[in-house]
């Protein structure tokens, strides 16, 4: 019984980090929103937008996560 617990602490744990939004995906998805280089080039309409609309909505998505419960003190 013991051992199971163990395990269902360590899966919440889990949990928990997979909830925290990850340093250097932000920081590449900014370096990708600024940088000249794209997957999808620019210069095609619309869908040259799409991937950096992409890394831009994954970017403000990480910032809320991340400070959005900071204003209500910590409290849900």
């Amino acid at each position: 019984m013991a051992n199971d617990m163990d395990k269902m602490e360590q899966i919440n744990e889990i949990a928990k980090q997979a909830k925290k939004p990850n340093w250097i995906l932000m920081v590449l998805a900014l370096i990708y929103i600024i940088s000249p280089l794209d997957i999808i080039p620019d210069a095609i309409p619309i869908f040259g937008w799409l991937d950096d609309g992409g890394a831009l909505i994954y970017l403000i998505y990480s910032f809320i996560s991340l400070y959005g419960n900071s204003r209500s003190g910590g409290q849900k």
